[in-house]
């Protein structure tokens, strides 16, 4: 069987940020609140899951036990992969939209690669677009 997760990128993380990531404007303000299960949280000062922005507020949660053995009997499995498949592209057309916001403010394919965790060839051809 192939192994699909060899060709997914491994994004920098705000819980563990490279030097670069430490340094950009704002990145002080987020307040990272690590969890027993190894996850992570990270909101800017004087926000949480309730804050409303002006003109709306893009969400996407999702919360899912860490040993899925507990939703054996209640869920089938194949609810909690649609559950996850659907957040994902969500995300994924929201990523599409900030790297397109990214392109306005002038930053380079390079960076916008590096953010991603893939190479700047690879950003440009999935972001791209007719750029």
């Amino acid at each position: 069987m192939l192994d699909m997760s060899r060709y997914r990128p491994t994004p920098p993380s705000l819980a563990d940020p490279p030097q670069w990531l430490a340094a950009l404007d704002g990145y002080d303000m987020f307040r990272i609140r690590h969890q027993d299960n190894g996850g992570w949280t990270a909101w800017p000062d004087g926000i949480d899951e309730h804050t409303e922005y002006p003109g709306g507020t893009w969400r996407v949660s999702v919360a899912l036990p860490v040993d899925l053995s507990l939703t054996q009997g209640a869920v089938d499995p194949l609810v909690l992969l649609v559950v996850l498949a659907d957040a994902s592209a969500s995300i994924e057309n929201k990523i599409q939209d900030v790297v397109a916001f990214c392109r306005t403010a002038g930053k380079s394919w390079t960076q916008i690669g590096q953010a991603l965790g893939m190479t700047k060839q690879s950003a440009w051809e999935r972001f791209s677009g007719a750029d």
